[in-house]
């Protein structure tokens, strides 16, 4: 079983990820952990720059899980 790793606790994104990947790989088995990142912004980011800075930093500053 393979492990997919969500920067994001939030249980609404987990599953989101959960419904792509169980689509895109129908014959796979998954198991998906969310874990905390943080991402230099508000928790509810106002404007498309703090929600693309949100999105990227845990990839650029690699604060998020390994790879």
């Amino acid at each position: 079983m393979k492990k997919v790793i969500v920067a994001s606790k939030n249980p609404v994104k987990i599953n989101a990820v959960k419904i792509g990947f169980e689509k895109m790989f129908p014959e796979e088995c998954f198991v998906f952990e969310g874990v905390s990142v943080p991402s230099g912004v508000k928790d509810q980011p106002v404007g498309n720059h703090e929600i693309l800075t949100g999105a990227l930093r845990p990839r650029i500053t690699g604060s998020g899980p390994p790879a």
